[in-house]
C-alpha cells in the first residue's frame, strides 16, 4: 500500500468517524458525544490497523512490481479515454462502496424523520 494510500483510507475513515457523530447526536441528542468520540475513534483505529495488517500480508505474498527504466517512464502518454475500459473492483472495494451507500442511505433517511418529527412537534 502506498503512503499516499494510507493517507486516504485515514482521512475517509475520520470523515465517515465525523458524520457518524453527527448522525447520532442528531437523532439522540442526549448522548453523551465526548464518549462516542471515543468509542468511535477506538473501532477506527482497529480498523484502520486490521486494514494495514491485511494489506501488509497481501503485499508479502504479491509478485514484485516489474521496474520501469527512467526513458520509457519519460516518454509514457495516456491513452484516449474511448480505448479505455472500466475498472474491475476487488469484493473488498464492492463491499466497502456498498457500505458507504447504504450508510448514506440511512443516515439521510434517519435525519428525515427527525426533521419531520421536529416539525410535527412544532
Amino acid at each position: 500500500m502506498k503512503p499516499n494510500q494510507r493517507i486516504f483510507f485515514i482521512i475517509v475513515g475520520v470523515l465517515l468517524m465525523l458524520s457518524l457523530i453527527l448522525v447520532i447526536s442528531t437523532i439522540f441528542p442526549g448522548i453523551d458525544v465526548p464518549r462516542v468520540l471515543v468509542v468511535l475513534s477506538a473501532i477506527l483505529i482497529l480498523v484502520l490497523l486490521g486494514g494495514g495488517a491485511w494489506a501488509w500480508r497481501n503485499r508479502r505474498k504479491a509478485a514484485p512490481q516489474p521496474t520501469i527504466d527512467r526513458q520509457a517512464r519519460e516518454r509514457w502518454r495516456m491513452p484516449p479515454l474511448a480505448l479505455l475500459s472500466r475498472p474491475t473492483w476487488s469484493p473488498a472495494r464492492r463491499a466497502a462502496m456498498f457500505t458507504l451507500r447504504a450508510y448514506l442511505v440511512v443516515a439521510v433517511l434517519l435525519l428525515v424523520v427527525k426533521a419531520v418529527e421536529l416539525a410535527v412537534r412544532h
